[in-house]
């Protein structure tokens, strides 16, 4: 007896594993499990994939709106080993200060001299920082949305707008039907 043929569409009702690996490509599964505002090992390299996908009954807003969301996540951890570096050094620059204090208490003429002040300062400190973290750019150079067939044509249009705002990739996937065009 022959072997059965292999139709495209039989593909499709097994599975051929695309969201597991999107989700491995997007390393998003490390995202998942990160806390994007406490300060941990971060990940090399850097976490730059956005793995999304849409709601059986989507909106073009919440499409933004997830997709923002995650932007703002993965530039929350790429953010981590800056505010680790400004923790370390407030924290050192917070010490000077209090031993400084110290021994000004007893070693210092108040009526004769003026309070000498340290540099750099906490806050020239905490403004350098700033402007750090502003300059700071969003790591995102791929968006992956998965079950792309959930979307309707206000949402791929949603999706389109958010590629032609930036040097963003744009992978749609899950789309059944397109083999046959």
């Amino acid at each position: 007896m022959p072997p059965l043929p292999v139709h495209r569409p039989l593909l499709w009702a097994l599975g051929v594993g695309k969201t597991l690996s999107a989700t491995a490509y997007s390393r998003w599964d490390k995202v998942r499990q990160s806390d994007r505002w406490t300060s941990g090992p971060t990940e090399n390299p850097l976490l730059d994939t956005v793995f999304d996908t849409p709601g059986v009954v989507n909106a073009p807003g919440n499409i933004a709106s997830d997709v923002k969301h995650a932007r703002d996540t993965l530039k929350d951890l790429a953010r981590r080993p800056l505010r680790m570096e400004k923790e370390e050094r407030l924290e050192s620059i917070r010490q000077r200060n209090e031993e400084h204090h110290a021994t000004l208490l007893y070693k210092h003429d108040w009526l004769s001299e003026p309070f000498p002040e340290l540099h750099p300062t906490y806050g020239e400190v905490a403004k350098e920082y700033i402007v750090k973290d502003v300059q700071l750019r969003d790591p995102t150079t791929l968006i992956l949305i998965d079950e792309a067939d959930r979307l309707r044509m206000a949402s791929l249009e949603q999706v389109r707008a958010i590629f032609e705002a930036g040097e963003i990739g744009v992978i749609l996937i899950g789309m059944p039907g397109l083999e046959n065009d």
